[in-house]
C-alpha cells in the first residue's frame, strides 16, 4: 500500500493545517465525534505528530 503524503504534507505546510483545525473544531461544536478525511491526510498528520512527539522527547 503506498500513501501520497507529500501532497498533503505540502498543504498542511502552506495553511492547510489552520483550515483543517477549524473544521475539526467546527465539527465538534456542532456535537460531530468524528470528522471525515482521506487516508493520506490521515497517515501526514501521523507522521507529523510522530516525529513532532520525538523531537519533543529529544528536547
Amino acid at each position: 500500500m503506498k500513501y501520497d503524503v507529500k501532497e498533503a504534507e505540502d498543504y498542511l505546510a502552506d495553511g492547510g493545517l489552520g483550515e483543517v483545525i477549524g473544521l475539526t473544531h467546527g465539527a465538534k461544536e456542532m456535537g460531530s465525534e468524528k470528522v471525515q478525511m482521506d487516508t493520506d491526510m490521515a497517515m501526514a498528520l501521523c507522521l507529523l505528530a510522530d516525529e513532532g512527539l520525538k523531537a519533543r522527547r529529544s528536547q
